[in-house]
């Protein structure tokens, strides 16, 4: 038997993050939102999560693939991991404002600092979300 622990984004980031996205794109409407995150399940979480209300979601889980995605279709708004197998995502906004400036960049990180928050804006980031993982979101799945 196969045991698969879950740990889901407490209520208050998720609805932090919604109020991001909302502020950022007025209406919703048609709103193409591109997500990184080498996390599989939370990625695929958070995708789920966001396309019942509505939002498309392309996925990526590296900045090699981000970029892939960016070229094909550029979103609104990317949702990025700050610890990624190819790269920094405090580094790698620099690097999607000046290929796409009109799509905006929400840092997410489950280890959270000050002088990455301050240098994530610095770069040209809308906001820096903390994942929060609250202790009673975890559960597991017996397969």
């Amino acid at each position: 038997m196969k045991i698969l622990t879950i740990a889901i984004p407490s209520y208050n980031s998720m609805d932090y993050m919604r109020n991001c996205i909302e502020s950022l794109l007025p209406g919703g409407e048609d709103v193409e939102i591109l997500i990184v995150d080498d996390e599989d399940q939370i990625r695929k979480l958070l995708a789920r999560m966001l396309e019942l209300e509505g939002y498309e979601i392309y996925q990526a889980a590296d900045c090699k693939t981000a970029l892939s995605e960016m070229k094909r279709a550029v979103p609104d708004v990317v949702l990025c991991d700050v610890f990624l197998p190819d790269g920094n995502g405090v580094d790698f906004v620099v690097r999607l404002k000046k290929e796409f400036p009109m799509s905006e960049v929400i840092l997410l990180t489950a280890h959270g600092n000050i002088s990455d928050g301050v240098q994530a804006i610095k770069n040209g980031a809308f906001d820096y979300i903390t994942k929060e993982i609250a202790k009673e979101s975890h559960f597991q799945l017996n397969l």
